[in-house]
């Protein structure tokens, strides 16, 4: 599956989109369940939410939780970097995103250590 990129760019900034692009997704699920698990525990352990939310682990355990989360975010979207290609199209300026051969980018192997990093 390929699309047509509308606009102009060279090689670095294609990798750099994708990396973003990846990025911002990892970025997103991982707060949601961060979200979601700060929830959990104000439900269901109401006396250790507290404690977590005490002015002095407060802000360190937000900062290594923001850490973690953009830090997972990262290596889930490094390999996104290799896995796609800008070709260029015979019209003059025009590029295509492609997929490499599966000879440069073994998806199965990005899919188990994605995997195994969430679990």
């Amino acid at each position: 599956m390929s699309f047509v990129l509308l606009f102009e760019l060279n090689q670095e900034s294609f990798d750099v989109f994708f990396l973003n692009l990846g990025l911002s997704v990892a970025v997103d699920v991982f707060t949601l369940v961060c979200i979601s698990v700060e929830r959990y525990i104000a439900i269901c352990r109401p006396l250790l939410i507290l404690q977590l939310q005490s002015l002095r682990f407060a802000s360190l355990f937000n900062g290594l939780i923001i850490f973690f989360i953009w830090s997972i975010g990262l290596l889930t979207a490094l390999p996104n970097i290799p896995m796609y290609n800008l070709c260029s199209l015979p019209q003059p300026g025009r590029f295509k995103c492609e997929k490499v051969n599966p000879q440069y980018f073994d998806e199965r192997v990005y899919m188990v250590a994605l995997v195994g990093k969430s679990i």
